[in-house]
Parts: structure tokens; C-alpha cells; sequence
């Protein structure tokens, strides 16, 4: 994924805290799925 990134770094790196922030939603709904 990084190797890909060195070219355009700055939509590089939007796209890797995205798909970071989408995992972290992942997570969150399902802690909330078994708290409930």
C-alpha cells in the first residue's frame, strides 16, 4: 500500500487515514453490537 503511495503522496495519504478511520467505525459498531 505505502509503495504505491511515494507518487502522490498527499491523496496517498488521505486514502490510508480513510480506510483507518472506516476500520475504526467497523470496530466501533461492533463493540456496540455486543455491548448491547
Amino acid at each position: 500500500m505505502i509503495d504505491m503511495c511515494v507518487s502522490q503522496e498527499s491523496r496517498c495519504v488521505v486514502s490510508v487515514l480513510f480506510k483507518i478511520y472506516v476500520n475504526m467505525k467497523v470496530k466501533v459498531y461492533e463493540l456496540a453490537k455486543v455491548l448491547r
